[in-house]
């Protein structure tokens, strides 16, 4: 009798659960992004005859069912508790957390990727740089697995080839190594990019290899103490927010930053972004297919070109001290063909810096 009246009140239970979300389904108004996934939600599909019979509009019913879920994101973090700590699993969807650090694994290496990735700095050199009389020189940026992976048993890229790789295909461009200059700190704990704060001696040894330098002393500007990165709602579970910081130095203030995609200035820290939930886009705007920094108090009246990822937004600033003028070129977003109507190349050091996850899994160079 006991266990009939516990069967009932656990089937009335559960009921009375589908209930309240099926009601909260109906009553919630749909969102159109998920903010801790960044992307994206699926809507509710149109309904004809044709999407009815050819199965269609099932189809996109259920992914609506499934984004637009009331409590999707508690169930999600419930999911990836169980996976991680009841299960005892690796990953949760292919994110992991080691040494503190949430990343992702990245693996293989995609060998074609890579060598697409080459040969177009190759191309972009023969046909800018060859015949001119300009220092280039190349920097691979490790992702943070290159410091936490493999010592947790994770699957990551073979960094030492995609290195060679790069090394003995792009000959004609000085190897700066700063591999060693970092380590698992260097990142965001939620995020994949490195820490501005973290990477001044970085910037500085670059700097000193392309024979420039710079006295000025950099000092905090902005500080974001609630950071969530990319890999925050990726993988489902609560951690403590990042901080982010933006440096400065004495002259800042009198850069400028020309915007070439909407033909106007913008500030090196877009203090609008540390509202948003893209917190890392503060500098230099985030995504931008070419932006020209000018620094009228610099240390040198050197020119340098940057070919560059999402990372070289937070270097970039650093950079700027010791030079009197930056351009930063992302071929992802401007196609490499008609880079001549918008940059004269002559006598300026280039650079090209590239974070190993866009060179060993990028198709999107133009």
């Amino acid at each position: 009798m006991i266990d009939r009246i516990k069967n009932v009140i656990t089937v009335g239970l559960a009921a009375g659960f589908i209930l309240l979300c099926v009601a909260g389904n109906f009553i919630s108004r749909d969102k159109d992004v998920s903010e801790s996934e960044r992307r994206k939600l699926a809507q509710f599909p149109q309904v004809n005859a044709a999407s009815v019979m050819n199965g269609t509009f099932m189809e996109e019913f259920d992914k609506y069912s499934q984004d637009q879920f009331i409590f999707r994101d508690e169930l999600r973090t419930v999911k990836a508790g169980v996976s991680l700590y009841g299960l005892r699993k690796m990953d949760n969807n292919g994110y992991f957390m080691a040494d503190g650090q949430i990343s992702r694994i990245e693996y293989p290496l995609d060998m074609k990727s890579l060598n697409r990735a080459v040969n177009h700095i190759k191309d972009i050199y023969d046909i800018y740089l060859s015949d001119k009389d300009i220092n280039v020189y190349t920097c691979v940026i490790p992702d943070k697995n290159y410091y936490i992976a493999s010592n947790n048993g994770y699957l990551c890229f073979d960094y030492d080839i995609l290195i060679k790789t790069v090394q003995q295909n792009l000959e004609f461009a000085t190897y700066i190594d700063i591999m060693d200059r970092l380590d698992k700190d260097s990142y965001y704990v939620t995020d994949i990019h490195w820490k501005q704060e973290k990477i001044t001696d970085v910037a500085d040894y670059i700097l000193k290899v392309m024979g420039v330098y710079s006295d000025k002393e950099l000092k905090e500007m902005y500080r974001d103490e609630a950071f969530h990165g990319v890999y925050y709602g990726q993988m489902a579970i609560p951690v403590h927010a990042d901080t982010l910081v933006c440096l400065t130095w004495n002259g800042m203030d009198d850069c400028s930053v020309y915007d070439y995609e909407t033909s106007s200035y913008i500030d090196i820290y877009e203090k609008k972004y540390l509202d948003s939930n893209d917190s890392y886009s503060v500098y230099l705007s985030g995504s931008k297919s070419l932006l020209e920094l000018t620094n009228p108090d610099a240390d040198s009246d050197k020119e340098l070109i940057i070919f560059r990822d999402s990372f070289g937004s937070s270097i970039a600033p650093l950079l700027l001290r010791s030079y009197s003028k930056i351009t930063l070129v992302d071929t992802r977003y401007i196609s490499a063909k008609i880079l001549d109507r918008f940059i004269e190349f002559n006598n300026q050091d280039v650079l090209f810096m590239y974070s190993t996850s866009v060179l060993g899994n990028e198709t999107s160079f133009r």
